[in-house]
């Protein structure tokens, strides 16, 4: 039998636009339309739902990618092609490190938002940049310190010691511990001169 795939990309300002299940379901249609010859007797769709515009008789099968090689093999062709087009940002958009969380909510990731705030790639209608850009002068990014919960007494998180870095410290950073105290001592050698 000969082996065929189809893929859809839906941009991130349709994403805001349509919101993230419509433009999931719209792109699984568009990949059935997209396979090469004849189309499909039948689809098989990972989770509950079955695309509303597909024609084709079709079956969601809840945790799909677990218990049908086909659901599983689709699933790897959408990540390998979401990886590379996260590569691909990274080259255009380094300080965010989409090579390493590859667009997920990670903690770094969303550190470079607050730092950076968002890029054209990034969807405004996801938190936590929804919110940030709802509070207008207030995101993180506009602000000169970034501070976060701190977990542990040892040494303050790396948000903050990035900021440090980049400003130096203000009238509420305790200057007599580390790294602060030792980037004082180096005078104009200092991070942020």
């Amino acid at each position: 039998p000969t082996v065929t795939w189809g893929v859809d990309i839906i941009t991130h300002d349709v994403i805001d636009r349509d919101n993230i299940l419509v433009c999931a379901e719209t792109a699984m249609v568009n990949a059935v339309r997209k396979l090469a010859g004849d189309a499909p007797d039948y689809v098989l769709v990972d989770g509950k739902r079955t695309p509303p515009g597909l024609t084709i008789k079709c079956e969601g099968v809840i945790k799909g990618d677990a218990k049908c090689l086909n659901i599983a093999a689709a699933s790897i062709i959408a990540k390998v092609t979401r990886d590379r087009m996260m590569l691909d940002a990274h080259e255009k958009y380094p300080e965010y490190g989409f090579a390493k969380h590859k667009g997920y909510a990670t903690r770094d990731h969303q550190d470079a938002i607050r730092a950076h705030g968002g890029c054209e790639i990034h969807r405004k209608s996801f938190d936590p940049l929804r919110s940030w850009l709802a509070a207008g002068d207030n995101a993180p990014w506009k602000q000169k310190y970034v501070f976060r919960e701190v977990t542990s007494l040892r040494s303050p998180p790396r948000g903050a010691q990035d900021a440090i870095r980049a400003h130096g410290g203000c009238e509420i950073h305790r200057k007599s511990f580390d790294p602060l105290r030792s980037w004082l001592a180096a005078g104009d050698s200092a991070l942020w001169k």
